[in-house]
C-alpha cells in the first residue's frame, strides 16, 4: 500500500498547476503505479 500526503506531492510532477493559475491537481495515484 502506498501512503503519500499533499505537503510530499507539492512541487513534484504530481503537482500540476494551470497556466492562468485558476486550477491545480494533486495526484496522489498514477495509471503506472497500477
Amino acid at each position: 500500500m502506498l501512503v503519500r500526503s499533499f505537503k510530499e506531492i507539492e512541487g513534484t510532477d504530481r503537482h500540476v498547476k494551470s497556466a492562468s493559475g485558476t486550477w491545480e491537481s494533486k495526484r496522489i495515484v498514477l495509471a503506472r503505479e497500477k
